[in-house]
């Protein structure tokens, strides 16, 4: 088991903000052992999300590693002062606002379009393209049948069973 799952009086949180810090510093080994300690949680985290969205968790692994790609990616913006969780909550939870973007990015009007979510959920990596080109085509629809000057908005949350997304227009 790597040292970070072990409490030893210190807590998951501090031994994963302490591993990324020698990370940052150069520490391959340690920033490996980081990403093997937070697995299991983010494994945790996309099989509820999946559940809540009412999609199964066969293709939870593939969450957790556009997660664990996130947070390379982005590994340099997390403040060494600051709690680690918070950061690596947010990195989780903007995956799904990213594929709603996306979708946005497709539409032609997309000026007319504003986005609206405190998603804490993650969708499915295989589901990711699907999911835009379906939102793209009802968010092009809307615009298209709506009056010219009217706003279209686009809203997420989730619901008891899974995540609803909203789509409102005036037409």
């Amino acid at each position: 088991m790597p040292a970070a799952n072990k409490l030893d009086g210190v807590s998951p949180e501090m031994a994963w903000a302490e591993l990324m810090r020698a990370g940052l510093a150069g520490n391959a080994a340690a920033y490996r052992q980081l990403l093997e300690a937070i697995a299991p949680r983010l494994r945790k985290f996309a099989a509820h999300g999946l559940s809540r969205a009412g999609i199964g968790n066969a293709d939870a692994e593939d969450v957790v590693q556009e997660i664990l790609l996130a947070i390379h990616l982005k590994r340099q913006t997390w403040m060494q002062d600051q709690p680690f969780l918070p950061w690596l909550n947010a990195i989780a939870r903007h995956k799904l606002i990213d594929v709603m973007r996306g979708a946005v990015a497709e539409v032609e009007d997309y000026a007319r379009v504003t986005l609206s979510t405190q998603a804490r959920t993650a969708l499915s990596g295989s589901a990711v393209t699907d999911v835009i080109h379906l939102l793209a085509e009802l968010i092009e629809n809307a615009t298209t049948l709506s009056p010219p000057f009217t706003q279209v908005r686009v809203s997420g949350e989730t619901v008891a069973n899974g995540f609803a997304i909203e789509i409102e227009d005036r037409g």
